[in-house]
């Protein structure tokens, strides 16, 4: 693991201390390009050769599926072909795959499947088509359909109910 001591070195006293930590949760915040990425990749680097934690026992997760590539390519310069039995994945991607490979927990949600952004175009279209010829929000949102859209996020983002909302 010549690499991986190169690394360490390269990181200061804070990030060092990230990477050292064994054992629980860590907090990682910094900006865009601050390394947080290169810093997850050597912690998981270091548990597995400090511990007798096994790949496959490791769940890294991310935002973007950038981020996860991004990860993915440095555990694998760090750790080689062990980096393969780690899960690495978005939230979202983790999630679905959650609740497809384990639909028997998720049945009182009804969840049959994920929609994309234009599955969620119809829909809204057809509902706001179902609207009396008059009514204000049809004859607005052939132009602002992004604008529902994000209210709808805004709306499930605070957690409101219906009856919230209503």
């Amino acid at each position: 693991m010549k690499k991986f001591g190169e690394e360490l070195a390269r990181l200061n006293p804070e990030q060092l201390e990230a990477v050292e930590a064994i054992y629980g949760p860590v907090l990682v915040v910094a900006g865009p390009g601050t390394g947080k990425t290169q810093l997850l990749s050597l912690r998981v680097a270091n548990i597995l050769q400090e511990t007798d934690a096994s790949p496959d026992n490791i769940l890294c997760l991310t935002f973007t599926e950038a981020g996860a590539r991004n990860m993915h390519e440095r555990l694998l310069g760090l750790i080689g072909k062990e980096a393969e039995k780690i899960t690495i994945s978005t939230y979202h991607e983790f999630a679905k795959n959650l609740i497809t490979g384990y639909p028997n927990y998720f049945e009182e949600y009804n969840l049959k499947r994920t929609i994309d952004e234009l599955g969620q175009h119809k829909i809204l279209k057809r509902i706001l088509d179902s609207l009396p010829f008059d009514d204000i929000n049809r004859n607005y949102y052939r132009e602002n359909l992004g604008v529902y859209l994000s209210i709808i996020s805004d709306f499930k983002k605070h957690l409101l109910t219906p009856d919230d909302i209503e």
